[in-house]
């Protein structure tokens, strides 16, 4: 038995093509689409140059815009890269200085001594802010504590706990050291 090849023929070029040459489309009787794959390919380039000229100037200053934004992540990967690595020596990028990698923290790009001080200065400020945040919010502050320890009961009494176990070993070793 010999199949047959269907074909259906095209609304845009008009040629008679296999069923093969056109998109399905489920809305449609026969289940295809009424114009070939490459009719329909004309159509979308022409809709595309269409577009791009009726909006050149929105789509040149998005592509920019992406552009900078690339760039300038990029260039901020750079600057983390820039703790190079010699040997087993790091070089960091706050105070310039080739250190042994002991003196920094995993994956840091900056030494442990460079750190503390840039955590010393930041805790200051934040200290301030969290005063100034509890003073302005005292009783906000207050009721959340409440319902934190209402809901986490058991770890509030761990932790107490611990922290009086803690306080009765450090005192008991201090009693036997002076006696």
């Amino acid at each position: 038995m010999m199949e047959e090849i269907k074909v259906c023929i095209c609304k845009g070029c008009g040629e008679e093509k296999p069923v093969t040459d056109f998109w399905n489309d489920k809305n449609k009787k026969n289940g295809l689409r009424g114009k070939c794959k490459s009719c329909l390919k004309k159509e979308m380039v022409k809709g595309r140059k269409k577009y791009y000229q009726t909006h050149k100037e929105k789509l040149i200053e998005k592509a920019k815009k992406r552009y900078s934004i690339k760039n300038e992540n990029k260039i901020k990967r750079e600057y983390k890269k820039r703790a190079t690595l010699i040997r087993d020596f790091l070089k960091c990028n706050k105070c310039n200085l080739l250190k042994p990698l002991d003196e920094f923290n995993k994956g840091a790009y900056e030494c442990k001594e460079c750190r503390k001080k840039r955590y010393r200065i930041r805790k200051k400020e934040i200290a301030e802010k969290q005063k100034k945040y509890y003073a302005e919010h005292k009783e906000q502050v207050k009721e959340s504590m409440k319902k934190w320890r209402s809901k986490n009961y058991e770890d509030a009494e761990m932790r107490r706990q611990t922290r009086e176990l803690d306080e009765f070993i450090f005192n008991r070793e201090d009693n036997e050291l002076d006696a």
